[in-house]
């Protein structure tokens, strides 16, 4: 986990930061029923490769257990997946690449654009907690990778262009990331704690 205390006048502020695969940050922050986590980003790159996709975010334990994330792959159409708690909600929307998504996962109520179509999934009211932390750009499959930093070689490789994303506990906001160089290093400054996240994975992001 790479993490760095910092004023905000120091780091030169960026439209992105961007993932193509290797790339990916560790929020610290665990997920439960009363969290929210607003981003907006971009597809950039999809693997054609059965069960890889893109995700900006998502830690759980199993499948449909302990879930909080977002996944997006390639099924003839993209398949756009939403899953809170035990359950999941799968959207088939055409051209996802490339075009803006924000995301509004608040506790069970989930709303989100792609372009200018809103969707929207309301879950059940649910209790659980994740046992690891939030990842961006990677999902946390804490239990099935324990030896692995909870990262699933063969989902999340593909690219997502990161422009913005809040993340709240019971409705107070703990994460408040824009994306900032900090000297040669692109990564994302946590406004509300004053500290730069840099890239845990590999190889490093791309900017504008």
């Amino acid at each position: 986990m790479r993490r760095e205390h910092c004023v905000k006048s120091s780091l030169t502020p960026l439209q992105y930061i961007e993932s193509s695969g290797s790339q990916w940050i560790d929020t610290g922050v665990k997920l439960n029923q009363n969290s929210r986590v607003v981003c907006k980003y971009i597809i950039t790159a999809y693997q054609t490769a059965i069960r890889h996709g893109s995700g900006p975010f998502g830690a759980r334990a199993g499948y449909l257990n302990n879930v909080f994330g977002v996944y997006s792959i390639v099924n003839n159409v993209r398949q756009f997946s939403v899953y809170y708690g035990q359950e999941e909600q799968n959207f088939f929307i055409n051209s996802l690449q490339g075009k803006t998504i924000n995301l509004d996962a608040n506790k069970n109520v989930w709303n989100f654009t792609v372009g200018t179509t809103n969707y929207s999934k309301t879950f059940s009211s649910q209790t659980f907690q994740n046992q690891g932390n939030l990842y961006l750009f990677k999902w946390d499959y804490w239990e099935e990778h324990p030896n692995n930093n909870g990262i699933d070689p063969d989902l999340t490789d593909g690219g997502i262009r990161m422009l913005e994303c809040d993340i709240y506990d019971n409705g107070t906001k703990i994460r408040q990331y824009r994306p900032n160089l900090n000297g040669n290093e692109a990564g994302l400054f946590d406004e509300i704690n004053n500290v730069f996240y840099g890239n845990s994975g590999t190889e490093q992001f791309l900017y504008a």
